[in-house]
């Protein structure tokens, strides 16, 4: 069914996306380890960037609801597309070496908005396009892909961080 329609690809954005969730959430935790001044415990640091992706996904969608016209899945797309630059502008801004906490935090609630944004509306995308009888195992196929991609992200983060030493730097090199 999806390999003769014309929206067979969209299975694959959400799963394209994923591949830098299971990641984050692994540098989420690098990066509330690193010294920061802020505050004392790298517990509270974590909850922190943890809330922060929480309010992104919130924010994000209901930001660009306004501009989601399921009568023109062009609009829904082109939302899709303004998602990864957004969430490429949260991974740019946790890239800057020696930013201070809360810009960090920050930029993981720009990331999750982006995330957030493509989850949504992709979704909905498929929603709007698939024949009602097939939604069901392309909403699967959407998660199931998704959902390995984020997996894979998060196991390869770890092994690069653990086997490669590729890691935040700690205090003494930022």
């Amino acid at each position: 069914y999806l390999s003769s329609s014309f929206f067979g690809a969209l299975v694959f954005l959400k799963a394209s996306a994923g591949l830098s969730y299971g990641a984050c959430d692994v540098l989420n935790v690098v990066i509330s380890e690193l010294d920061y001044g802020d505050f004392d415990d790298s517990s509270k640091r974590l909850g922190i960037l943890f809330s922060m992706v929480g309010v992104g996904c919130l924010v994000g969608p209901l930001l660009t609801e306004p501009m989601v016209d399921l009568n023109r899945p062009t609009t829904a797309q082109l939302v899709c597309v303004i998602a990864f630059g957004v969430s490429i502008v949260g991974h740019i801004g946790w890239s800057i070496q020696g930013l201070p906490f809360w810009c960090m935090s920050f930029f993981a609630l720009i990331r999750s908005a982006g995330s957030s944004i493509n989850w949504i509306n992709s979704t909905l995308l498929l929603q709007e396009v698939s024949a009602p009888d097939m939604l069901g195992r392309v909403l699967a196929a959407d998660y199931a892909l998704a959902l390995l991609a984020e997996a894979l992200s998060a196991y390869m983060c770890g092994v690069l961080i653990d086997q490669i030493g590729l890691s935040a730097p700690d205090e003494e090199n930022r």
